[in-house]
């Protein structure tokens, strides 16, 4: 049973669409949960959200068209979502460091953030993520079977997202992240699910090539690491918090140490 976050709000700035978030915790640098996919905040984050608030300020929110935000009335490239997040933060005087956790395809936006204000980012842990060029690969290695999955998957999702879903998107924010600056040296963690899906769903060689993706987003960063999830599917938040906790908590820690050795540099 999902459990809500606590205190969530809505936004009220005259002429903005509406953004519902919340907010928990105190201290430096702020956690940023950006959530895959389908799924609001609580199915996301309920988990993990306040356990990491215990040890600094955590923010989540629901982007356009999930829990009660407005509608998204424009596509939902992966500018336009950070855009729109870097803007929301500002706004509720989150300044400043941060800390981004995605998941999933919120992993992308995390990712292309990072790489458009690399000076705003202390560090970055990504929950089984989305790769820039996943949507090309899959094209190349999927089957027959596979396809028409898919086709059936994508016209439902145009039905209840409208053709401003974010999926519809995916190729224009890949390009995005192609085109952005590079991902900047900094404490990351990738952690990747074990679990994968039945076979007759996703062919060998997809789950191959999901596999390298995984290593290839650890490998953005000097700093970058991969962590394998053994027990969790896709939703490792859920299926293993504790690591993906600890995972946070690892590149928090991480960041305050840098900037405590660059202050005192100074002095």
């Amino acid at each position: 049973m999902v459990k809500p976050l606590p205190d969530k709000k809505i936004t009220d700035e005259t002429g903005q669409p509406k953004l519902q978030y919340a907010v928990a915790g105190e201290g430096r640098p702020v956690i940023v949960f950006l959530s895959g996919y389908g799924v609001d905040m609580d199915t996301s984050w309920s988990k993990v959200y306040s356990k990491a608030g215990k040890f600094s300020t955590v923010f989540a929110y629901n982007r356009l068209g999930y829990g009660d935000s407005d509608k998204a009335k424009e596509p939902q490239t992966g500018a336009v979502i950070v855009t729109a997040l870097r803007n929301l933060l500002r706004k509720r005087g989150l300044n400043p460091p941060y800390v981004l956790v995605g998941h999933s395809l919120g992993g992308l936006y995390a990712n292309l953030f990072a790489r458009t204000y690399p000076q705003e980012i202390a560090g970055v842990v990504l929950v089984d993520s989305s790769h820039p060029a996943q949507q090309e690969m899959m094209h190349a290695r999927e089957g027959v079977v596979q396809r028409v999955v898919m086709g059936i998957l994508n016209t439902l999702d145009s039905v209840v997202h409208s053709r401003h879903s974010e999926i519809s998107s995916f190729d224009v924010t890949a390009e995005q992240i192609r085109q952005a600056g590079p991902f900047p040296a900094i404490p990351l963690i990738v952690i990747s699910a074990a679990q994968q899906p039945p076979s007759w769903l996703v062919r060998s060689e997809v789950l191959q090539g999901l596999r390298e993706d995984q290593r290839s987003l650890a490998a953005m960063s000097p700093q970058g690491r991969q962590i394998i999830a053994e027990k969790s599917g896709h939703f490792v938040q859920n299926d293993e918090p504790g690591i993906v906790i600890q995972a946070i908590r690892d590149v928090v820690d991480r960041s305050r140490k840098t900037e405590a050795e660059e202050l005192n540099f100074v002095r």
